[in-house]
């Protein structure tokens, strides 16, 4: 099962730089949630619905597709955790490099939760101002979680 859980992971990071909303949305739970735990503009929680509206959104942000670079996969039990390098150029031209470690929990192979870690000031300032000018929403998250 611990191969199949990182296979899932490395799969939503695939359709999120892809855009793949489909790919992405075979990897989740019907009860998916995330939690982007920083102090971003597009912080907070985000129910599976937006998570799959901002990833249709990722490769317009882009002139160069979002190119991420493995530091290392861990899994045990029903956690996956990916660090990773992002490489890329906005569709300005300005470089966007950002580092990120995402956690997975996940259930009978497919992704129940994700906490995403990334330097939200660099992202606010170059993706997330650029999602502005294309009038892309944000689905601007909320602190109190996942409805129940």
């Amino acid at each position: 099962m611990i191969e199949k859980n990182k296979e899932a992971a490395i799969t939503y990071l695939k359709a999120l730089v892809d855009g793949d909303t489909a790919l992405m949305d075979s990897v989740l739970t019907d009860d998916f949630a995330n939690i982007d735990r920083n102090t971003a503009k597009i912080g907070g929680w985000r129910s599976r619905d937006e998570v799959l509206a901002f990833a249709a959104a990722v490769p317009g942000l882009f002139q160069e597709r979002l190119r991420f670079e493995y530091e290392s996969v861990t899994a045990e039990e029903d956690r996956v955790v990916c660090q990773v390098k992002g490489f890329s150029k906005l569709v300005d031209g300005r470089e966007y490099n950002n580092q990120y470690v995402y956690i997975f929990y996940m259930r009978d192979g497919k992704i129940r939760h994700m906490d995403g870690y990334y330097d939200s000031k660099l992202a606010d300032s170059l993706v997330f101002e650029t999602m502005d000018e294309q009038n892309v929403p944000a689905a601007a998250g909320s602190d109190s979680g996942p409805a129940a």
